[in-house]
């Protein structure tokens, strides 16, 4: 999380594709990860590593 938290950070300076981008790479290495996991933990990461970058935007600037 604290990647994906200074890799977005880092796209102030660039453009919104990149930003996509970036947040889409973290996002599926992320995925990747859940797979390690047990049941109940796999369903909460896979979860939270589906929500688009959209929904991240807005559930970021509500904050």
């Amino acid at each position: 999380m604290k990647l994906l938290k200074l890799a977005l950070l880092t796209c102030t300076a660039t453009a919104v594709t990149g930003c996509e981008m970036a947040y889409g790479t973290l996002q599926s290495d992320k995925k990747n990860s859940c797979y390690e996991l047990p049941q109940p933990e796999y369903e909460r990461c896979m979860a939270e590593a589906s929500q688009s970058y959209e929904d991240y935007k807005k559930s970021t600037q509500q904050k």
